[in-house]
């Protein structure tokens, strides 16, 4: 059952990345020829699409049984049939993502037996809905492959995901640090979060000409995701935190004009993705639905500073470390390593 939701809610949320990135670069970037307006306009998707996750997902928390992830995907189908209403198309395609989201982030935390790995298998198809719906939208592909993928992914949700029939589980990680306030440790965790995105956005690419490149790129940030959490239960959750946002520090700041090198750090600044995610859940334990939904407004509050304020080229390479290690000190502060050390103890007593 758990494996099952999984692969569904991961093949779903590609889907709706790919559908909104689609009317996002198709209709949305076609109809708007200011780029100003462009620029709001996106940034009206982002606050739509990830500053509402918080408000949805505390209603998730308070009734179980509300169908989050299902309610997305319709709302981004009707979205796509309006797609020739551009602002209609916008603002609805934002609202089913940010409903989808809050759905799918539920069923990963919930049913992840302590598992990191969960949450970073959903997040990471979303890299490839972004990169493929972006390249579809700009070679204005039929809206036909865009609708198949929700309508089956729908389907497959309505029959398989009904959160009304599943026995939700704490979200026990043992990855939160212990005897740390929980309002300072989610402050913390939500400015990490923030920092990062912020220094993610500042890391200048331009070697991304190609669609190829693109794409490499996607791989490099689904990597990240897909094996941080595999990762982080292996060797612990502030080993690998810490340790992957600090070796991504040169990648990113010295070597980013290096496209293998910065492939390379791209992949280690995103494998801290389930780590902060499932150790703000287990400081919330209950309101799971919360604690994505925080973690997405910090991907916002990040992501909106570098529309409003472009850095400086001198400094950038110098925000770029101060800013991963500010984000590093954090995940210190927060986590702990007891995952792995309560498997070893384990071992240690069934050994002796």
């Amino acid at each position: 059952m758990h494996k099952r939701s999984l692969a569904i809610y991961t093949f779903a949320h590609f889907a709706t990345d790919f559908a909104c990135f689609f009317v996002l670069f198709s209709t949305v970037s076609n109809g708007i020829d200011s780029v100003q307006k462009l620029a709001v306009w996106f940034l009206t998707y982002n606050i739509i699409a990830f500053g509402l996750q918080f408000v949805v997902g505390y209603i998730c928390d308070i009734k179980r049984s509300f169908p989050a992830g299902l309610i997305g995907i319709i709302i981004t189908i009707v979205g796509l049939v309006f797609a020739k209403q551009i602002y209609v198309a916008l603002i609805l395609v934002a609202l089913g993502n940010a409903f989808f989201h809050v759905g799918g982030g539920i069923d990963s935390l919930v049913n992840a037996k302590g598992k990191m790995a969960r949450s970073g298998v959903f997040v990471s198809s979303g890299t490839w809905g972004v990169a493929l719906g972006t390249l579809a939208g700009k070679a204005s592909i039929s809206i036909a492959y865009p609708l198949a993928f929700l309508i089956v992914s729908g389907m497959l949700i309505y029959l398989y995901c009904n959160p009304s029939k599943i026995n939700f589980e704490k979200s026990q990680f043992h990855v939160a640090k212990e005897g740390l306030p929980i309002i300072l440790a989610i402050a913390l965790i939500f400015v990490s979060v923030t920092i990062r995105a912020f220094s993610g956005f500042s890391v200048p690419i331009e070697w991304k000409t190609t669609a190829l490149l693109v794409l490499l790129s996607a791989f490099a940030s689904f990597f990240g995701k897909f094996t941080g959490g595999f990762i982080g239960d292996r060797f612990g959750a502030r080993l690998t935190g810490v340790g992957a946002l600090l070796l991504s520090i040169p990648l990113l700041a010295f070597y980013n004009d290096k496209i293998m090198l910065c492939l390379l750090g791209i992949a280690l600044f995103n494998m801290t993705m389930p780590i902060t995610l499932c150790a703000l859940a287990e400081y919330l334990e209950g309101f799971e639905g919360l604690a994505f939904g925080l973690t997405t407004l910090a991907l916002l509050c990040g992501t909106f500073v570098t529309y409003v304020y472009v850095l400086p080229t001198s400094v950038v390479k110098y925000v770029i470390i101060v800013s991963i290690i500010v984000s590093a000190i954090c995940i210190l502060l927060t986590t702990s390593n007891r995952n792995v050390n309560k498997r070893e103890k384990k071992v240690e007593i069934y050994n002796a």
